[in-house]
């Protein structure tokens, strides 16, 4: 279904193979468990390399003040949290005097560099950032302060060199055709502020306090060159210059994990009182605790509380959103359908959506899919996506058999199972939760279904209309539902009602979310020749609720109702600070999005 090559640094996956092949573990568990041990020996590592200076305890505290690492490691962007690893080494070699280096300094900078190169571009770019501010301090001084500078000049000479051949010989012809890239916007801006808002805050006072040392300089000139990296998203769209399109992949989210570091960094050495920093114009006393300039006492204690609670705080949000199944781009049933696959014949080529919910990441390879995720720099000589989807939404039944596609699968969060559920070529086999799994009836006499959409305009009072958090990752919309939904919270009854441009007879399911842990539910459909009114329990996330009655019309009244005396619970919406929600502080209920109509055709 699909031909060509995949380029990304082999470090990150190929340890995680190893794990998964030695631990028996799937593959999506041991790049879990790979990506946040990396996380936590990042942390430790800071600490580590911060000790030297007598701030490690500080640093492992300050990473707390800011949120970046961690939103990128719950985002699974695992390698680039990884290559972060090389930072520390770059701070236990390039924050010391340079005339107390040595050779084998030199020598596990260069080895951690390229090790870095191995796990992600990204850790590598930040390296070579806090080298270039190294040098350019370096060079600023007199011989006293820049004794072995020329031996790190020549290393770091020979690296950029390296980094740049690569980039510019292997990587940037393949973005010959690829604009310049900034899917969250302008990093220096809104993302950055918005996860490290707080420790940019602290950070810059910090940087004041140490200017007139040459650690604090260097840290300072470490963060204003990455800064000034982020101008990359500035001139988004600009093409024909490979090399920054490259780049802006490289750094397109940036905001949250590239200032992490550096401003740590410049808060630990301000924040502890027993450093013992090289000065510019200052002489050293005999006596060295103290001496630097460092927070008051009353300062220190209010940060250390404040860490604490928004440490306990924010592991409580996390156990919360643990419990929101809807906030992930899979559903609970799709993974249940992708376990059937290991079910089907051998070479059958399954059609998946080109999208979050359609990349089956786990199977025993006996089926293909159509669709496959975009990961890194991906050439890809041969595939069938486009012609399979333009064939499976046109119900091109003539195209799809030459394409010898035999099933689909479809996720509620996608389109394509409004398309399959309303052609008489589909035939779903196994179904849950609103995620099915199809295969092909070349005959056309496969049942049918009839779809109605939620009046909005009569969604009043206790019903509220919220746009779809995934509406932007959906490019088709073939039953006319639109952007917004249904919202009712839990504890609130509430009526709406519904209509589509057909009828037809059959069982009527309801597509819907838990938005958290609710009660049980009782709903009554009313339509102009019946009415079924009947009660059911919800998991969090996706439910497909179908009556036992049948219906002929697609058009009336929903009415729902709650068991039980039971009113809403509010948490973090994590969709409010990325910009797809409309709410931070949300509540717990249900968002309607259609109503099925499964029917039998006339034989």
């Amino acid at each position: 279904t699909n031909t060509g090559f995949w380029t990304y640094p082999p470090a990150f996956p190929s340890l995680a193979a190893w794990l998964q092949e030695s631990l028996n573990l799937s593959s999506s568990t041991a790049v879990f468990h790979l990506g946040h041990y990396s996380l936590a020996v990042l942390i430790l590592g800071i600490g580590g390399a911060m000790d030297r200076h007598g701030a490690g305890a500080h640093a492992i505290l300050a990473v707390a003040l800011g949120a970046g690492l961690f939103a990128k490691t719950f985002d699974s962007g695992y390698p680039t949290v990884a290559s972060q690893l090389g930072l520390v080494v770059g701070l236990l070699v390039l924050l010391r005097p340079t005339s107390t280096r040595g050779k084998h300094h030199t020598t596990g900078f260069v080895l951690a560099f390229l090790c870095v190169m191995l796990i992600h571009p990204t850790g590598a770019t930040y390296l070579g950032m806090f080298m270039m501010a190294h040098l350019l301090i370096g060079l600023s001084l007199n011989e006293t302060y820049g004794e072995n500078i020329k031996k790190l000049l020549l290393a770091s000479s020979i690296l950029l060199t390296v980094a740049a051949a690569i980039a510019l010989l292997i990587l940037a012809p393949r973005m010959l055709d690829a604009a310049v890239f900034a899917e969250y916007g302008w990093q220096g801006g809104r993302p950055m502020l918005m996860y490290n808002g707080i420790l940019l805050i602290i950070g810059l006072c910090s940087g004041w306090m140490l200017r007139k040392t040459i650690e604090g300089r260097l840290l300072i000139a470490w963060f204003t060159g990455l800064w000034i990296l982020t101008a990359i998203h500035l001139v988004e769209g600009l093409e024909q210059i490979p090399v920054l399109s490259l780049l802006s992949y490289t750094l397109y989210s940036m905001g949250l994990h590239a200032f992490h570091i550096p401003l740590v960094a410049l808060v630990a050495l301000w924040w502890s009182d027993s450093t013992c920093l090289t000065t510019l114009e200052e002489t050293r006393s005999l006596l060295t605790v103290g001496w630097d300039p460092h927070m008051h006492r009353y300062m220190t204690a209010a940060l250390s509380v404040s860490i604490l609670i928004g440490v306990v705080a924010g592991n409580a949000v996390l156990v919360q959103v643990s419990q929101h199944e809807e906030l992930k781009a899979y559903s609970s049933g799709d993974f249940e359908v992708f376990e059937h696959i290991s079910t089907l014949p051998e070479g059958s080529i399954i059609y998946t959506e080109n999208t979050h919910w359609g990349y089956v990441i786990e199977h025993d390879g006996r089926a293909k899919t159509t669709s496959i995720p975009s990961l890194g720099l991906i050439q890809v000589e041969k595939s069938i996506q486009s012609q399979a989807t333009s064939a499976v939404f046109s119900d091109s039944i003539a195209k799809i058999l030459e394409l010898n596609i035999t099933h689909a699968l479809s996720s509620p969060l996608g389109t394509v199972g409004w398309v399959l559920a309303q052609s008489p070529y589909w035939i779903p086999i196994y179904e849950v939760k609103g995620s099915v799994m199809w295969q092909l009836d070349s005959t056309g006499r496969a049942p049918v279904s009839h779809f109605s959409t939620f009046d909005l305009s009569s969604c009043s009072e206790s019903c509220s209309v919220r746009v779809d958090p995934w509406i932007e990752h959906r490019f088709r919309d073939p039953i006319n539902i639109g952007k917004e939904r249904a919202f009712i919270e839990e504890g609130s009854s509430a009526s709406i009602q519904f209509q589509s441009q057909s009828t037809g007879i059959g069982t009527m399911c309801i597509g819907l979310e838990a938005i958290g842990k609710v009660d049980d539910v009782e709903i009554q459909i009313s339509t102009l020749s019946n009415s079924s009114q009947e009660s059911f329990s919800l998991t969090t996330g996706w439910n497909s609720l179908c009556f036992e009655e049948e219906f002929i019309e697609t058009a009336g009244e929903l009415e729902l109702n709650w068991l039980d005396k039971t009113e809403n619970s509010h948490w973090l919406n994590p969709l409010g600070l990325s910009g797809r929600g409309d709410a931070l502080l949300d509540s717990t209920g249900i968002r309607l999005h259609w109503i099925e109509i499964k029917q039998n055709p006339v034989l």
